[in-house]
C-alpha cells in the first residue's frame, strides 16, 4: 500500500497545537500506520494465542491444582505440559524484542516521517529501510534503560547516604527525596526520548543519538513530557475502555479461559497494540521535526536517508 504526499507544517507547535497534528496525520494515514504496526502485532498475538490455547488443552488433572501443593506426579505432569508453552512463550518474546520491534520501529518511525514531510512511502519500502537501523536500535534500547535507572538508583543512593549520615531524615523529606529521585529519572528519560527518531532518521550510532537528543531537548524537556503525557493518557483511557468492552464480550463468549472468549480477548489486544499504540510513536516524531524546527529552522529538515527518499 502507498500512501501519496499531503501538506507539510513546518513550523514549530505548542502541545495542544502538536497533539492536534498527531490526530490529523494518523487519521489521513490511517491504513498506511495501521498496516506497518500490524506486520509484525498480528503475528505475534496469533503465535501467542496458539500457545495459550495449547496450554488450555492440559490435562483436567492439572487444571484443577487450584494454586495447591503439587505433589511427584502433578509436578511431573506441569513440567510435561506447562513448561513447553513457557519456553515457547519466552522463545516468541525474545523474537519480538530482539527482531521483530525494531523493525517496527524503525519501519513506522520512517513511514511518520515522510508523511509529515509529504513525500510518498509505503509498507514495503518502509521495512526494507529499516533493516539498515536494526542493529543500531538495539543497540539504544538498553543504553536508555542504563540511562534511566542508572540516574534513579544515583539518587536513591543519595537518599540513603543522606538518611544514614543525618540518621533521622524524617517522612516528609524522605517522600521528597523519593519524588525528587522519580522526577529526576523522568528528566532523564525526556532528555533522550528522541534517540530513537534521531538514530533512525539521521543515521547515527547509539551513542551519538543519545547526545543529539539530548541536545535537541535542552530548554524543552517538560513540553516534550507534556505532549507524550497527553496522548499516554488519552491512549491509556482509550485502551481501557476498549478492554471493558472486550471483557465484557469474552465474558458473554464464555470467558477467557474458554477458547471463544479467549479469541476475543486476543482481538481486543490487537485493537489496542495496531489502533491506539501508534498514536504515541506519531506524537514522538513530530517532536523530534518540532525541536529540530525550533533549534535549527525549517531548512535543517531535509529528505531523511533511505530507498523512499524522493529527490
Amino acid at each position: 500500500m502507498e500512501s501519496q504526499p499531503g501538506v507539510l507544517r513546518l513550523r514549530p507547535m505548542g502541545i495542544s497545537d502538536l497533539v492536534d497534528t498527531v490526530f490529523s496525520l494518523y487519521r489521513r494515514n490511517f491504513w498506511l500506520f495501521v498496516l506497518v504496526v500490524a506486520v509484525v502485532q498480528v503475528p505475534y498475538q496469533i503465535l501467542t494465542a496458539l500457545v495459550d490455547l495449547g496450554v488450555r488443552a492440559e490435562p483436567r488433572s492439572l487444571s484443577r491444582l487450584n494454586g495447591h501443593h503439587l505433589d511427584s506426579a502433578q509436578f511431573h505432569l506441569f513440567l510435561h505440559w506447562a513448561a513447553p508453552s513457557l519456553g515457547w512463550r519466552l522463545l516468541i518474546l525474545l523474537l519480538l524484542v530482539v527482531v521483530a520491534l525494531p523493525l517496527e520501529t524503525a519501519a513506522f518511525t520512517k513511514v511518520v516521517a515522510d508523511r509529515y514531510q509529504g513525500r510518498p512511502t509505503s509498507v514495503g519500502q518502509a521495512y526494507e529501510f529499516a533493516t539498515s537501523r536494526w542493529l543500531a536500535l538495539i543497540g539504544l534500547g538498553p543504553l536508555i534503560l542504563l540511562l534511566v535507572v542508572g540516574a534513579v538508583a544515583l539518587l536513591v543512593l543519595v537518599v540513603v547516604l543522606l538518611a544514614a549520615a543525618l540518621h533521622a531524615v524524617g517522612a516528609l523529606l524522605d517522600f521528597l527525596l523519593i519524588l525528587a529521585a522519580v522526577i529526576f529519572g523522568l528528566v532523564a528519560y525526556v532528555r533522550v526520548v528522541l534517540s530513537t527518531p534521531v538514530l533512525v532518521l539521521e543515521h547515527l550510532g547509539p551513542v551519538d543519538a543519545l547526545r543529539r537528543s539530548w541536545d535537541l531537548t535542552r530548554g524543552g524537556a517538560w513540553r516534550a513530557f507534556g505532549v507524550l503525557l497527553v496522548l499516554g493518557l488519552m491512549v491509556g483511557i482509550a485502551g481501557f475502555l476498549v478492554g471493558l468492552l472486550i471483557g465484557a464480550a469474552a465474558s458473554a463468549g464464555g470467558g477467557i479461559t474458554s477458547p471463544g472468549g479467549h479469541l476475543i480477548d486476543v482481538a481486543g489486544t490487537l485493537v489496542v497494540a495496531v489502533l491506539l499504540s501508534p498514536l504515541v510513536a506519531v506524537g514522538l516524531v513530530l517532536l523530534y521535526f518540532d525541536f529540530r524546527l525550533r533549534k535549527e529552522g525549517a531548512e535543517s529538515i531535509q529528505p531523511t536517508p533511505g530507498p523512499t527518499a524522493q529527490p
